[in-house]
């Protein structure tokens, strides 16, 4: 188990944000800004998305979840919305993901230089990367 101090782990992550952010202050910014934006409105959020309903209908459970929403809720809702969950909105947000894909990769957006898009990839193929291989390790944050 790793031990990491509070003060240390605050540290770090406030620099990494700052080191981050550093790039939009420069004359480039607004188009790092419109790059990265491009790509996590249209690469990362469909890819929550997919993982969110694997995760609700496959791992969780949607007849658990159905369950909870029909007693909190005035609505009930029904067995089509596992199904829903569980094949529908996936395969969905699968082909979106997929036409978006070959979209990216046969049109630059807004016709910008290759090696600027690489910054769109990095900033949403990194955080997807790190979201798993964080909770592999096992972390202790002390006073």
């Amino acid at each position: 188990m790793v031990k990491i101090r509070r003060e240390s782990l605050s540290f770090w992550i406030c620099l990494i944000g700052f080191l981050m952010g550093v790039i939009y202050t420069t004359g480039a910014g607004l188009y790092f800004l419109d790059i990265v934006d491009h790509f996590v409105t249209n690469i990362a959020i469909l890819t929550v998305g997919i993982l969110e309903c694997i995760m609700i209908g496959w791992i969780y459970g949607t007849e658990r979840l159905r369950a909870y929403i029909n007693s909190v809720s005035n609505f009930q809702i029904g067995k089509w919305w596992d199904i829903c969950i569980k094949y529908i909105t996936p395969l969905i947000l699968l082909g979106l993901l997929i036409f978006q894909i070959y979209t990216e990769f046969t049109t630059p957006y807004e016709g910008y230089p290759t090696w600027a898009l690489a910054v769109g990839w990095i900033m949403v193929v990194v955080p997807l990367i790190l979201a798993f291989l964080i909770p592999q390790k096992k972390v202790s944050i002390s006073d």
